[in-house]
């Protein structure tokens, strides 16, 4: 099922490129600082599979189950729901989610309003990933259900010695997006520090490379297009089922070991440690 949703973010040509092509540089400076507003207003009424999942996944916007089928045709919004990517929810949800207008047009509700909400004692923990044993009620839903992502996903390029890469990287939605405080178990996107040690890493050949504290694993998936043999770990069991996450959907070969700092590798030795 990887499989298929990889051929179908492929297929939509959902990249970074299409993103400058569909933002405005301001709308996607916005969304480096989390503001998503701008890049809302503009992708607004928007139906090409890349303006649909850049608004789900990155937007943190509900949408249409017959619109995500049509983003992802292979995989679906039911196969978004199997993997633990997106939930159903009813219509009182989905109306008080929504920013924009389908139609376009200024926001329903003030930013201001937005952080209240935000900061409401009321706010949940974070969605995690979905136990399939556990058995939790329906929401009453139509025919064409409303979906809303429980993580952010969205394509991420670089240029790099050995030639250019667009990788998709799938992380926990930020607190703009759910207006809902952080769980404890958060697993970062690509920030402002992780570009730094992405840039500041050396780029040659290796026969083996280990990331500590792989969080999403982007760093792990940089090393594996310059190592031989990549090992990634951290103490969060989450940050490792996300890196295993992405390592499948980008086709990369990643040996993910969960565990506290250099414990998982005890005894080993690696031509290249990123931390």
């Amino acid at each position: 099922m990887i499989a298929r949703l990889r051929a179908d973010i492929i297929a939509s040509s959902w990249t970074t490129d299409t993103l400058d092509e569909l933002l405005s540089d301001d709308a996607l400076s916005a969304l480096m600082r989390d503001s998503r507003l701008p890049a809302l207003v503009e992708l607004a009424g928007v139906d090409a599979p890349a303006a649909t999942l850049t608004r789900f996944f990155i937007g943190g916007q509900p949408e249409r189950a017959s619109a995500l089928d049509a983003a992802l045709p292979t995989l679906g919004a039911a196969g978004l729901e199997t993997l633990g990517l997106a939930a159903t929810i009813d219509e009182a949800e989905a109306a008080s989610a929504l920013v924009v207008p389908r139609a376009g047009g200024a926001p329903k509700r003030e930013p201001k309003e937005e952080r209240e909400e935000a900061s409401s004692p009321k706010a949940s923990s974070l969605p995690t990933m979905r136990d399939p044993d556990e058995e939790s009620p329906e929401p009453e839903v139509g025919a064409d259900p409303w979906m809303r992502a429980l993580f952010d996903l969205r394509p991420h390029a670089a240029s790099l010695p050995g030639g250019d890469h667009e990788w998709w990287v799938t992380s926990d939605l930020a607190e703009v997006q759910t207006g809902k405080p952080l769980s404890d178990d958060h697993v970062l996107g690509i920030g402002g520090a992780t570009l730094t040690l992405l840039e500041m890493t050396v780029r040659e050949q290796v026969d083996s490379a280990l990331d500590v504290g792989c969080g999403c694993g982007i760093q792990a998936l940089y090393l594996a297009t310059h190592a031989d043999r990549v090992v990634a770990t951290d103490l969060s069991a989450r940050a490792c089922a996300l890196t295993q996450f992405n390592a499948a959907l980008n086709e990369a070969v990643i040996d993910v070991r969960e565990g506290s700092l250099f414990e998982p590798v005890e005894g080993e030795t690696f031509d290249l440690i990123v931390t």
